[in-house]
């Protein structure tokens, strides 16, 4: 089967999102391609960490007083070398990140930066955006009390499709998933959306849902039968499904997708591998269900 084409997350993106639910002055930004940006390294007892700033941005919010007394604005190498000789020309983004002195400072334009999510902190000079966290910094795992060890009751869904069944199911057969939204759910209730990535799937989690708010499976056509496709049980506890909440990934089997499940109207109809043909996605079935009638 041709490979799924996956996203690649930020290197650090398990420590972002605790982060992100630690520090409330903390958000997930992008930064424009279009600006002109100072990348620099600083140096903090927990380790090193880099960041980012508008240059032109950072000047405003530091000096604010100085534009009134230019004729034209400063250029983006004035600006840095104005940056670089500060002590320290952006406060500390989070205490623990508190410090001394600036290894490097360079200036980037915005399209040579990666085009994925940063963390950012509006530091009363403008937004900092932190490209590089210290490796020793760490925070506490999350804490779910008597529940931690309970099931998690984990599903994977891959999609639907609507299937008219002229002909029992054979080995071999594909099935088509004309409905490829990826999701997971807990008990069966709509949890959040998935992809797939190098490292296993990135999972991300929404408020709770109504019945009439959750993904529609059947709005493709008034078919009879509603087939739901779905990568294999995974047993984990409620502290391991926390654990990969906080980071932002689940470790997937390497034959997760040689082992998909398929459901006719809720019942089990067989299982198989994920392929591709043509332009979707569909299931070649390897095992499948008896059917009555079937010799």
């Amino acid at each position: 089967m041709s490979p799924l084409t996956l996203r690649q997350l930020h290197p650090q993106a398990a420590l972002q999102r605790r982060l992100l639910r630690h520090e409330a002055q903390l958000q997930m930004s992008t930064p424009s391609v279009d600006v002109e940006y100072l990348a620099f390294r600083a140096r903090s007892s927990l380790g090193a960490w880099s960041g980012l700033v508008a240059a032109h941005a950072w000047l405003g919010g530091r000096l604010p007083q100085l534009s009134g007394l230019l004729v034209r604005p400063p250029c983006a190498e004035h600006i840095r070398q104005l940056f670089e000789v500060m002590p320290r020309p952006v406060p500390a983004p989070l205490p623990v990140l508190a410090y001394d002195q600036l290894e490097a400072v360079e200036r980037v334009t915005g399209r040579a930066i990666p085009p994925w999510p940063l963390l950012m902190v509006d530091t009363g000079t403008g937004p900092l955006w932190l490209t590089e966290l210290p490796t020793a910094l760490q925070l506490p795992a999350p804490k779910l009390g008597r529940c931690s060890g309970l099931p998690a009751g984990l599903e994977l869904m891959l999609g639907f499709s609507q299937w008219r069944p002229r002909l029992p199911p054979a080995t071999g057969d594909l099935l088509r998933i004309l409905d490829f939204s990826p999701h997971w759910r807990l008990n069966g209730r709509f949890a959040g959306a998935f992809s797939f990535i190098e490292q296993g799937i990135h999972m991300t989690s929404v408020p709770s849902m109504s019945p009439e708010q959750a993904p529609e499976p059947t709005k493709l056509a008034a078919l009879p039968v509603t087939l739901e496709f779905s990568l294999p049980t995974v047993d984990l506890s409620f502290a391991e499904l926390a654990a990969s909440l906080e980071a932002g990934l689940l470790n997937l089997d390497a034959q997760a997708l040689q082992q998909v499940q398929v459901r006719a109207n809720g019942q089990w109809l067989g299982c198989g591998e994920l392929v591709r043909a043509g332009e979707q996605l569909a299931l070649e079935l390897h095992q499948v269900r008896e059917m009555p009638g079937d010799e």
